[in-house]
């Protein structure tokens, strides 16, 4: 069977590694083999795909984010701030 090395792994990791096999009753490398398989079975976290930042931060508000209208009121005003900040000039004497 091949053997995978994984070369400077920082001690706090191996420590919790480590831990983790004790606590199991495992070797550190059965638990080190059992974390990946874990790992590769989890379902990914993250951000769903095509989710713009907007919509994630209103998703992580719950309860709390504004109603569409409300949210559409905001980009409008957000935009118009925006734009009449870039059209401001200087004047000269």
């Amino acid at each position: 069977m091949p053997d995978l090395l994984i070369r400077n792994l920082p001690e706090p990791l191996r420590g919790e590694i480590r831990k983790a096999a004790a606590t199991s009753g495992r070797s550190l490398s059965e638990e080190a083999k059992h974390l990946i398989r874990k790992g590769l079975s989890a379902s990914p976290e993250g951000p769903e795909h095509g989710n713009s930042a907007w919509d994630e931060i209103r998703n992580a508000l719950g309860e709390a984010q504004l109603a569409d209208a409300e949210h559409e009121d905001f980009l409008a005003a957000a935009g118009f701030v925006r734009k009449a900040a870039i059209r401001k000039t200087t004047e000269f004497e």
